[in-house]
């Protein structure tokens, strides 16, 4: 479809201007109707249509009417207009809010088609409902007509308010004068062991840095060079850290300066090298670049061809690297380049496979070349996909170094004076035994809260025995005390105090919820969430108090206080009488749900022990099992002194197991001397499965928010419309490995495709999610870490999302409107600076426009235009854009388009006869 439109000095015909105000038109110039209110003789409807068929074919410049002409002449119309129906042209008068020149053609043409014997009929025309002339008959009005016609036609082009035709505009972003642009070093899995260096290419051009940023999980103080230049030391000082966290630390202002065009080079000096490494993490540098398309690609859109060169980290001590590198595209070509010295065999294990060992000492410069890597790897099998690296010392590998225990325990034990009672039946008074009596393990008549002390002891012993566990000690009847010390001989001598366990003469009612609620206060203030935390809770069943107050002075079952706030009256934890009924029910879900509460915190476990005859009370069976249940433990409970114990033996040891922490990765040794150079690379050949760049596009590259959980889940939003060209999730896996990453519900990366035993595969700190796996709108990212295939340690709350997005710099063309005038333009970026140009360059009129608030003529379509394209400068929506653009940058195509017709409508134009 086309039209044309008009300059000064030429006309042109285009396409573009009609695509841009393009709409389906619906029935052009066919639609007929009519309706009857009665019967109507033969002349009235004749009448209406006879007008209306006349009126559509006829073109107003072939009708004798002075009017028309008198339209030309006062500018009303353009000569252009003539051309088309008459009917077309009170739909243009009206759509253009000339109603009086509407009006009155519309009377000179009813007027004119009903002469004659005709004259005495009424008439009447419409535009879209609206009168636009109407006449009464001799008789009658048109409301009290005996009979009436109507006739009307659909016309294409007009709206009311809106120009027939006019003007299209069409912006342009010709160049940028600077946009943001972070430049990354990253740092694998595990980068060591010593002093590390590496290199990092910043924009050959920029006008300044706004900021740096170091984010990385380390063990150690550390001294920071950029280029040879004493930058600071660190982490002292930053926020974060900890067992799978990531120091943020920004880098003092003062030593942006270090930094250069180009290459740079980066140093971290430790000194101890038993800490001297980097588990994850990067430095961003973040510079005002008028590079459109800065990357660290090479690419040749010809021959859709792509290269990138990561160079390896040098490494200063023992070369002990986990790490990844990625293609992303079907691999043509690979390179290795090591420049090292040894006085230990060296091997390199890249994809799962051993793709270079070497017994060699001394320097070494070797490079490894395609023929070599093709013979060894599956390139289609390892393209588009994350590869694990890792390059280091056989001798140096061991299974994992034991560092100690993570595990945050409170042992809760009742002192209630059902305590007193026989572990074997309901017999409210046992006996008294020790731990090493004779008979302690055989008598059934054992006190409860005797052998609870024994089992305290073997928690004690047991899980103490590893550094860096800890216990608090926790009692209750009517309230909730603790007590905390890091000695185990110290808490054996607490237990057994009968002022703190007085299993001579226990007292006091039962409330559980109080203990669980106390148990809570201490993991939530005294843990955090690298630690495993652990609740055991050792009773004989039944609560009878709770730990709130509702409104009418009853149980508040989600009460929150340490000691009792309401027993009722009902309810006293009576093995015969209070086994079955709801006379408990209040504190026996008082103790419930505090500990689903317990269960919320992540990494936690409830272990509930019963002591005593609890399989034949329903209520105490029950409430054991759901504290248990609720916060993702167990519950076991029997009246056999042997039995218990095993138990607790068992749980003790399981707690110890699961609470260690190894060192899988870092080595202990010395007198080992290994370095690699940091001019030692990989470098990969590859035909990208999307073009990383794209004419008429910029590349934005952005940060989602850190997850903030350690399951470690999250979402990547990415806007209707805009392509992803790039994009990579960070995984701080700390002594363990990256193992899993699942978007979208699809496994995009297991390591274990690579091989079962983890030890000798790389650790990715980046795991690149392949384009075709992004769709707009949210994306759902799931990464996980272990230490095998079977092993799931969830991830780190640091986690991200850094991507890269394809922005268009240019729309096609506006709306027809009535003016192309343009604006002075006030536009606000995301830097903090801001600019005022003209659009188009030679607008010399007073209009102010700003992009920010969204003030501009919509009856522009220069302006139109220019709003549509910054709109899609600013992905985030904030009216700051994210590429600064000054008037050298901004080219807007603002030739008058003139015959170019609106493609509004259809609207209906109807004429009414009647008598």
């Amino acid at each position: 479809m086309c039209s044309f439109f008009k300059s000064r000095k030429a006309i042109f015909f285009t396409v573009d201007a009609l695509l841009a105000s393009s709409l389906i038109l619906i029935g052009l110039l066919a639609a007929y109707s009519l309706y009857s209110r009665q019967i109507t003789p033969d002349n009235i409807w004749y009448s209406s249509s006879s007008i209306m068929e006349s009126l559509s074919s006829i073109k107003a410049g072939q009708l004798n009417i002075s009017y028309i002409s008198y339209l030309v002449s006062s500018g009303a119309i353009k000569n252009s207009s003539l051309n088309d129906s008459a009917v077309e042209l009170i739909g243009e008068l009206w759509a253009t809010g000339k109603a009086d020149e509407a009006r009155e053609l519309s009377q000179e043409l009813i007027d004119s088609s009903l002469s004659g014997e005709l004259s005495g009929m009424g008439a009447a025309i419409y535009v879209n409902g609206q009168e636009i002339y109407s006449r009464n008959s001799f008789l009658s009005s048109e409301e009290n007509s005996s009979y009436l016609s109507s006739s009307f036609r659909l016309v294409s082009g007009i709206k009311e308010a809106t120009p027939k035709e006019g003007y299209s505009s069409r912006a342009i972003l010709s160049a940028i004068s600077s946009k943001i642009q972070p430049s990354y070093a990253y740092f694998g899995g595990l980068v060591g062991q010593g002093n590390i260096t590496q290199f990092m290419m910043l924009p050959q051009t920029y006008t300044n840095i706004s900021s740096a940023y170091l984010e990385m999980d380390v063990p150690a103080n550390f001294t920071f060079k950029i280029n040879g230049n004493n930058s600071g030391t660190y982490p002292a000082g930053c926020s974060g850290g900890g067992f799978m966290r990531a120091y943020q630390c920004s880098i003092n202002s003062s030593y942006l300066g270090n930094f250069r065009p180009g290459l740079n080079t980066i140093e971290f000096i430790f000194s101890n090298y038993s800490s001297a490494y980097l588990s994850g993490g990067f430095l961003r540098v973040i510079t005002s670049t008028s590079d459109l398309n800065y990357s660290d690609v090479s690419y040749d859109p010809y021959s859709n061809t792509a290269s990138k060169t990561e160079y390896l980290p040098g490494i200063s001590y023992v070369v002990n690297l986990y790490s990844s590198v990625y293609a992303p595209g079907n691999i043509t070509n690979l390179e290795i380049f090591l420049n090292y010295t040894t006085d230990l065999p060296l091997f390199v294990n890249l994809a799962g496979v051993p793709v270079y060992y070497s017994e060699a000492e001394g320097r070494i410069a070797v490079t490894i070349d395609n023929a070599t890597l093709a013979s060894m790897l599956n390139y289609s099998a390892i393209s588009d996909k994350t590869l694990p690296l890792k390059i280091g010392h056989y001798a140096l590998n061991n299974t994992g170094n034991i560092s100690g225990g993570n595990a945050d325990v409170a042992i809760i034990t009742d002192i209630s004076a059902s305590m007193k009672g026989r572990i074997g039946d309901n017999d409210s008074n046992g006996d008294a035994r020790t731990c090493d009596q004779a008979d302690y393990f055989t008598n059934p008549h054992v006190r409860r809260l005797n052998v609870a002390v024994c089992l305290n002891e073997i928690f004690i012993n047991t899980i103490m025995n590893l550094s860096g566990n800890r216990i608090w000690l926790v009692t209750f009847n009517d309230a909730a005390v603790y007590y905390y010390n890091q000695s185990s001989g110290v808490l054996i001598e607490y237990v057994n105090n009968k002022n703190y366990y007085p299993w001579n003469n226990p007292s006091g009612n039962t409330c559980t919820c109080c203990a669980l609620n106390r148990a809570y206060g201490i993991l939530s203030q005294n843990s955090n969430s690298s630690r495993k935390k652990y609740v055991i809770l050792m009773t004989d069943g039944i609560p009878n108090e709770c730990c709130g107050l509702n409104s009418t002075g009853g149980c508040n079952q989600s009460g929150l206080s340490n000691s009792s706030q309401y027993k009722p009256s009902t309810c006293d934890e009576d093995y015969v009488s209070d086994c079955a009924g709801n006379d408990c029910t209040g504190p026996m879900q008082s103790a419930i749900n505090a500990a689903a509460r317990i269960g919320s915190i992540n990494r936690s476990s409830i272990y509930s022990i019963g002591l005593g005859p609890m399989g034949s009370c329903t209520n105490a069976n029950y409430t054991m099992t759901q504290i248990a249940e609720k916060g993702n433990g167990t519950f076991f409970g029997s009246t056999n002194v042997t039995q218990l114990t095993q138990f607790v033996q068992q749980l003790a040891n399981e707690i110890v197991n699961q609470s260690l922490v190894y060192q899988y990765q870092i080595v202990v040794i010395s007198g080992v001397n290994s370095t690699l150079s940091p001019n030692s690379y990989v470098k990969l050949n590859y035909t990208p499965s999307s073009p990383p760049f794209i004419f008429g596009k910029i590349p934005i590259t952005l940060e989602s928010q850190s997850f903030g959980n350690y399951i470690t889940s999250g979402i990547l939003q990415i806007p209707e419309g805009v392509a992803v060209s790039d994009a990579k999730v960070t995984s701080y896996s700390g002594v363990y490995w990256t193992h899993n990453l699942t978007v979208n519900s699809v496994r995009v990366f297991n390591l274990s495709d690579f091989g079962s035993n983890y030890q000798s595969l790389g650790d990715p700190f980046l795991v690149s999610i392949p384009i075709n796996q992004i769709n707009s709108g949210n994306n759902s990212i799931l990464i996980s870490t272990g230490t095998s295939s079977t092993s799931d340690f969830g991830g780190s709350p640091d986690d991200r999302v850094i991507y890269t997005l394809l922005m268009n710099n240019s729309v096609s063309y506006s709306a027809v409107d009535s003016n192309a005038l343009g604006c002075n333009w006030t536009l606000e970026f995301n830097d903090g600076t801001n600019t005022t140009i003209k659009v188009p360059s030679d607008y010399s009129g007073t209009k102010s426009c700003s992009f920010r608030t969204a003030s501009y003529d919509h009856s522009d379509s220069t302006d139109l235009a220019v709003y549509s394209m910054l709109s899609q400068l600013d992905l985030n929506k904030d009216g700051l854009l994210d590429v600064n653009i000054n008037q050298q940058s901004l080219s807007i195509e603002t030739f008058a388009v003139g015959g170019v017709p609106s493609m509004w409508g259809p609207a209906k134009v109807e004429a009414r006869v009647w008598k």
